[in-house]
């Protein structure tokens, strides 16, 4: 069964941000102080989303042909790749970066998802550890190794490293959702539905947050609860997802009554869902 995983990893406040940038006349003679206040407001910029921001002030800092912090300009446009989920393009920018990027804590926690994404676990988890012995208390470097030792099978393990990064963020919907995938895992099923209750309480408007608790709810045989802000459309998805997981858990009866009613609530034709409404009988001749 697939289970689509939040970004649990982009920790982040949503905060204005202002800047501006030197003309073009003046980048061969940008200070190392300009340099690196304009590396804070991309470290910012990248942090809470606005990758476009991020990426025309990095395209500006790339066209100095004199910028001494090279190492870390090229350590920042991976973090912009990672923030963009691009494995190769962050590899490739943290190959550049060399070994003079200047911040360990980085580069720990940028190859350790790299390694994560490449499903090579025990590569993983030992670059977010040593990112966590090294540079202190970090929930988004928790998130990340919990990830990494639910990929390795460790669930026991996993669910550690959710608990220390939720002590940091208390209530933060994605590490709920994560933990949930742990809980999951393990065999946990009545824990991971009420952390992702708890997710969809502080994220109503997720949907692959939503999508999960639907999930676990029809694998459970619980009935879902329409809110009150759900469209016919929305409402028709999540009956959906939920007959997906009465159907992966033979609650066979149940998925067709979803599905029959996500097919009456759609205002178009689905043929999965239709098909799935009304399943196949044998005839038998008399």
């Amino acid at each position: 069964m697939t289970w689509a995983v939040s970004k649990a990893a982009a920790l982040v406040l949503w905060v204005s941000l202002t800047w501006a940038t030197p003309s073009y006349a003046d980048a061969t003679n940008v200070a190392k102080t300009d340099i690196e206040g304009l590396l804070e407001q991309i470290d910012t910029a990248t942090r809470v989303g606005r990758l476009v921001q991020a990426d025309a002030m990095l395209s500006w800092l790339e066209k100095s042909v004199e910028v001494t912090a090279s190492g870390a300009v090229a350590m920042q446009r991976a973090e912009f790749h990672m923030a963009k989920n691009d494995v190769a393009a962050a590899s490739a920018a943290l190959e550049r970066a060399g070994g003079n990027s200047g911040n360990i804590c980085r580069r720990s926690r940028l190859s350790g998802w790299i390694a994560g994404k490449s499903a090579d676990w025990n590569r993983a988890i030992l670059q977010l550890a040593e990112a966590i012995e090294s540079c202190g208390e970090d929930a988004t470097l928790w998130d990340l190794l919990g990830l990494a030792l639910i990929g390795k099978g460790e669930y026991a393990a996993s669910l550690e490293a959710f608990d220390s990064a939720l002590i940091l963020q208390p209530d933060h919907p994605g590490l709920l959702n994560n933990r949930a995938l742990a809980l999951f895992s393990a065999g946990k099923y009545e824990a991971a539905i009420a952390d992702l209750r708890r997710a969809v309480d502080a994220a109503p408007s997720d949907v692959a947050i939503r999508n999960n608790a639907d999930y676990l709810s029809g694998a459970l045989g619980i009935q879902p609860v329409r809110r009150e802000s759900d469209s016919d459309a929305v409402w028709a998805a999540r009956l959906t997802r939920t007959g997906d997981g009465a159907r992966d858990s033979d609650r066979g009866s149940n998925a067709t009554a979803y599905f029959a009613n996500a097919a009456l609530l759609s205002d178009r034709f689905d043929a999965r869902i239709w098909a799935q409404a009304t399943p196949l009988q044998d005839w038998k001749e008399d």
